[in-house]
């Protein structure tokens, strides 16, 4: 699974069109899910943020109201499951 931001985009990391990818996480295309999910961070533990998935690309925004998001998860071979010891809020 690759998780990258659009800084880690631009930087060469993966050859994806930053602007492309940001109109295609805004355009009108079906989403196959969607909903506030518990993301880690790299420093402050687990962060609420709004995601959005679209065939497989998971986005992820800071907030429901945002247009472009923070960064894209490419859902390339995973298997998504729950974790029975999170708690909801």
């Amino acid at each position: 699974m690759s998780h990258l931001t659009f800084d880690e985009l631009q930087a060469g990391e993966m050859k994806i069109n930053e602007k492309n990818l940001a109109a295609f996480a805004a355009s009108t295309t079906p989403v196959d899910r969607e909903g506030f999910l518990l993301k880690r961070g790299e420093t402050k533990g687990y962060q609420k943020r709004w995601f959005v998935l679209k065939g497989n690309l998971l986005f992820y925004f800071e907030r429901k109201s945002d247009k472009e998001p923070v960064g894209v998860i490419i859902m390339e071979g995973c298997t998504i499951g729950t974790n029975k010891y999170l708690r909801p809020n």
